[in-house]
């Protein structure tokens, strides 16, 4: 499942500095988990699996980042990844990237960007 252009995610208000913040999309049976994170003005959303062994990248609600938010983190191998790009720095799966989802934000609103190459 993929999001079609023009989806509200959420609100900035909804982002913490630094942290993260999980979305499921879909039914039950197959549902598409994606986070978005925060870091001052950046602000990213990538698939909700790790390029590993394809595990959710949270072992709790919410928690996607490192303690002082400067990278993402997957909670079961340790693998540290860019807010930038999703980039693995270190870990099992160095070198490979989350796969990111282009956004745009409209005032308050984050959504997934109507023409991702712009």
């Amino acid at each position: 499942m993929r999001l079609p252009p023009g989806t509200q995610i959420c609100s900035l208000k909804d982002l913490a500095n630094g942290k993260g913040k999980g979305f499921t999309f879909g039914d039950e049976g197959f549902p598409f988990s994606i986070f978005v994170v925060r870091k001052d003005e950046l602000v990213r959303a990538f698939v909700n699996e790790c390029p590993h062994t394809g595990v959710q990248l949270n072992w709790s609600p919410d928690d996607f980042t490192s303690e002082d938010g400067s990278l993402i983190i997957c909670s079961t191998h340790g693998a540290l990844f860019e807010l930038e790009n999703g980039y693995c720095s270190f870990g099992p799966c160095i070198g490979e990237n989350l796969e990111q989802i282009p956004l745009e934000i409209n005032g308050d609103e984050v959504r997934i960007a109507e023409n991702p190459d712009s």
